[in-house]
């Protein structure tokens, strides 16, 4: 599957779920995967999404609201006008708090949904989510990840273990060797990456040929 079949796809397996009066939880991805983000809400217009949670796979830690925020860029894009639930993770606490709070809300939203998905995206060195190359395992449903650039608030392996379907969207030449890696016996903490092997269902989409 290529990239922009990815839209589609995600709207697809939504649907089929809400079909079947379950409720279902999807994490999504910040960055480059927003607009596949917003493409499927818009595949979904017109069905009943009372039953579709939606939450970020990570966050970048700041002021609510602040301009790198994923859920403001998620916001600006149109993504948080579905009719769907939604799941922040900044609140205005602290790092900690803000981060024992969203993973206390990603169990509990994990304990309420019938199907449960996640869009990830692949960094260049081999991150997925906030999870970053060499952090120690983290317990929970969420944890601290300090980034080179942001401190990023996560969902942890663990919790992607919990998924029914983890979708890792890989678009760029530079990411091209991380995907030869994940076909690799590696772990989570040498390749983050390695995380999505562990769901129910996992699926790789990529540009690459």
């Amino acid at each position: 599957m290529r990239p922009t079949e990815l839209p589609a796809y995600c709207a697809n397996r939504i649907a089929e779920h809400l079909s079947l009066d379950e409720s279902v939880l999807w994490f999504v991805a910040g960055g480059s995967n927003i607009p596949l983000v917003c493409e499927a809400l818009k595949m979904l217009q017109g069905k009943d999404l009372s039953a579709l949670t939606i939450t970020l796979t990570d966050e970048r830690f700041g002021e609510v609201g602040h301009a790198d925020s994923n859920w403001k860029k998620l916001e600006k894009a149109g993504g948080l006008s579905s009719g769907a639930a939604m799941i922040p993770v900044l609140t205005g606490g602290s790092l900690e708090e803000t981060a024992q709070a969203f993973s206390q809300k990603v169990e509990q939203a994990l304990a309420n949904a019938d199907f449960s998905l996640a869009l990830l995206g692949l960094g260049a060195d081999g991150h997925t989510a906030g999870i970053m190359p060499g952090a120690p395992e983290a317990n929970g449903f969420a944890a601290v990840y300090e980034g080179a650039d942001f401190t990023r608030i996560s969902i942890t392996p663990s919790t992607i273990a919990m998924l029914d379907l983890a979708i890792l969207c890989s678009n760029g030449e530079e990411k091209w060797p991380q995907l030869d890696r994940l076909m690799l016996n590696l772990s989570s903490i040498e390749q983050p990456a390695q995380a999505i092997k562990a769901a129910e269902e996992y699926l790789i989409v990529s540009d690459q040929s």
